[in-house]
């Protein structure tokens, strides 16, 4: 992990990157907490100050370096120091470097399910909402770039799995062979999640934890 080690103004910059690329879990376990989302705004800021300030990842054992855990636990403790009457370091006292549209991110919590829905799974929900969304736009820009947007566009609906009359629909639309058009959807799926462990990779210490982030985000993802 890249974010992870010597520590030094490379560390620094590559913490500053998955803080801007991770900050919805961490803001979706504190609107959670609190209840309200300018003090969840408020306090997403501050702990993000505090972390690439203090360059705390850094110095995260290797061994336990899931960036996924280290987040979530960081969010709690810092919930715990901050308290009502500092208004919550008034979104980092100015030194915040972390882009947070709050706006965006209710409208994201609005159209997922809240029934029975902890901090804890919220944070776990949104977490695997932001790998796979990075994973897919990862691929779109490269199915882009062969001049296969079209392609993209229209198979990404059915990536999680659709019947073959929607397929063949598919097909008509793009003016292709049905059987090209499953080949072009497994092919898809396949670059995914290739592209979907490159994510995870970027947040784990080693090799071996990608597999088992990935079950935990499905998992997420399912009981959401």
């Amino acid at each position: 992990m890249h974010a992870a080690g010597s520590g030094g103004p490379r560390a620094q910059e590559a913490l500053a990157e998955l803080c801007q690329c991770y900050w919805y879990p961490v803001y979706a376990f504190l609107r959670r907490k609190v209840g309200d989302a300018d003090r969840a705004e408020d306090l997403t800021q501050g702990l993000f100050c505090e972390l690439i300030e203090r360059e705390d990842f850094a110095r995260l054992d290797p061994e336990r370096g899931r960036f996924r855990a280290f987040l979530w636990t960081a969010a709690g403790h810092h919930l715990a120091r901050v308290h009502e009457h500092d208004g919550a370091q008034k979104r980092g006292g100015g030194r915040s470097r972390v882009s947070i549209d709050a706006a965006s991110a209710e409208t994201r919590m609005g159209i997922d399910p809240v029934e029975e829905h902890t901090p804890e799974r919220a944070f776990a929900r949104a977490w695997a909402l932001t790998q796979l969304e990075r994973a897919l736009a990862r691929v779109q820009e490269e199915y882009a770039g062969m001049g296969r947007g079209k392609l993209f566009d229209a198979l990404r609906p059915h990536l999680s799995g659709q019947g073959e009359e929607a397929l063949t629909e598919v097909a008509k639309q793009l003016r292709m062979d049905a059987g090209a058009v499953r080949v072009a959807l497994h092919r898809m799926r396949r670059r995914v999640g290739q592209a979907l462990r490159g994510e995870i990779a970027e947040t784990v210490s080693a090799p071996g934890e990608v597999e088992g982030e990935l079950l935990e985000l499905w998992e997420a993802l399912r009981v959401g």
